[in-house]
């Protein structure tokens, strides 16, 4: 008798209980504001050898220049731009736009989109890895995106 009154608790308990949705509002990533590029790296390194590419756009961009910078800046209207910010011997400080174009984010990915030159836009979405400093504030977050083998590697601070 005692067994059978265990079984029919434990029937109970199991019917008796449901799975509830979570109904927890997920919050949503602010990303506007202003962001400096800190990390762009590749993998597999390519033919030239170079993975940092943070680096090689140091390079290619600050000739004669002794300090260049690349911001993020993203709006609240959904739209973004990317500059570089340059001390260079010549022109002393300039800033100048790299990209234009338009974003969208979820709790996992920023998708950026830009005109690719020809007058098509060219959509790349990244997994997003948001690392907070406070409630709804994050003080940096990773990139990753991945095309023909080749995986992307992005660390944005929060200025």
């Amino acid at each position: 008798m005692k067994t059978t009154r265990l079984i029919a608790l434990i029937c109970l308990t199991c019917l008796g209980c449901s799975k509830q949705k979570d109904t927890t509002p997920i919050p949503t990533v602010d990303l506007v504001g202003t962001w400096e590029l800190v990390t762009f790296t590749v993998d597999p390194t390519p033919i030239n050898g170079t993975s940092d590419y943070l680096a090689y756009l140091r390079q290619i961009f600050g000739y004669n220049c002794s300090q260049i910078e690349f911001y993020y800046n993203f709006k609240s209207d959904n739209t973004f731009t990317e500059t570089a910010t340059s001390t260079c011997q010549s022109s002393g400080t300039t800033t100048d736009t790299v990209l234009e174009g338009t974003w969208a984010v979820t709790q996992t990915t920023l998708s950026l989109t830009v005109d690719d030159g020809t007058g098509t836009n060219q959509t790349n979405t990244y997994k997003l890895d948001a690392h907070p400093a406070t409630a709804g504030k994050y003080a940096y977050i990773n990139l990753t995106f991945t095309n023909s083998g080749t995986t992307y590697f992005i660390s944005l601070n929060k200025q």
